[in-house]
């Protein structure tokens, strides 16, 4: 007896045999929508195949308890053999993933057909990119191309057509944005690459003592964190610089030393003590750096203190202050 012959004699000894309550049916066109969901207890229907031949169901059914058993008992030997026994002496196969089962080869839904290709590649030439082109128009036909090649997976080619368009026309395609520009030197990483941000102190600065090269080595890196969207190391580069006593404005792309505010110098009433004259200076540095932070509320109770205190005002905007009245 050979090993497949006596897995299958073991199987069969360990589940009841099925009642045989019919004839074998034929499968094709004649069988029933009855015949396609029958239920067996096995979990299985049976769906068309391509094959006019015929099939014993109840042994089918048998077969597929029995390998059901084995699978769960983990015993895959007898499981693949009773397979194998379906296939072999009963034409039939199994797919159980779907839950199915078919006579001879299984009719699958014919493929959806693929669109046809578009006519148009979508690119647009990026606003005010005015470069001269030898041919615009191989530009359009290769950028066509390229399109089609990408939407059958012909990635090769698509990469083999991008460089093309850079090496003898000097043009790149941004596919995110759906743009092109030309005049881009071949050797140019990313002409879409954001600059690098160039701060420069305000001019209208007080005159704050700072550590230029300190704040500009931090600026780099701020420009940096926020190119690569690192927000978080971005605000607290941001609170360095702050503590720095340095203020940055990102529009104008400058930086000031506000801080450090200055006595007024010129038509200035009243004379203060050395003593208190430190005091208030620093009073002023502080509330400087709560604007900064935008804490008004603690800014606002520093500017009445110093000036119910000292008769002081701060002009923000020249950075400096002075003693109205005489106390």
């Amino acid at each position: 007896m050979t090993k497949l012959a006596l897995l299958c004699t073991c199987a069969l000894a360990l589940t009841p045999p099925a009642p045989r309550s019919h004839l074998p049916r034929r499968l094709g066109s004649s069988f029933s929508e009855d015949d396609l969901q029958r239920p067996a207890g096995h979990g299985y229907t049976r769906g068309p195949g391509e094959d006019d031949g015929f099939v014993d169901i109840p042994t089918v059914d048998l077969l597929l308890t029995q390998r059901n058993e084995a699978k769960k008992r983990r015993d895959f030997v007898v499981a693949d053999a009773i397979r194998d026994e379906l296939k072999v002496e009963h034409n039939v196969g199994v797919h159980d993933r779907d839950r199915t089962w078919w006579l001879g080869r299984q009719q699958r839904a014919a493929r959806p057909q693929r669109p046809p290709l578009p006519s148009d590649h979508g690119y647009a030439r990026e606003i005010g990119d005015n470069t001269p082109l030898v041919d615009e128009a191989a530009v359009d036909a290769l950028l066509l191309q390229r399109m089609h090649a990408k939407m059958t997976r012909d990635f090769t080619r698509a990469d083999a057509l991008r460089a093309e368009l850079s090496s003898v026309h000097g043009v790149r395609v941004h596919d995110g944005r759906k743009v092109w520009r030309a005049g881009v030197d071949a050797d140019t990483a990313d002409p879409w690459a954001r600059v690098e941000d160039v701060y420069e102190r305000d001019a209208r600065d007080g005159g704050g003592a700072v550590d230029d090269a300190a704040v500009q080595a931090l600026l780099r890196r701020r420009s940096v964190a926020r190119r690569r969207r690192h927000w978080q190391l971005a605000d607290d580069i941001l609170e360095q610089l702050l503590d720095l006593g340095v203020v940055v404005n990102d529009k104008t792309r400058t930086y000031a030393a506000t801080i450090d505010y200055v006595p007024c110098a010129a038509n200035c009433k009243g004379t203060m003590d050395p003593h208190d004259r430190e005091h208030v200076a620093g009073l002023v540095a502080e509330r400087a750096l709560h604007k900064l932070r935008r804490q008004f509320g603690e800014a606002d109770a520093i500017r009445d203190r110093l000036l119910e205190g000292w008769g002081v005002r701060v002009d923000d905007k020249k950075h400096t202050w002075w003693q109205e009245v005489e106390r």
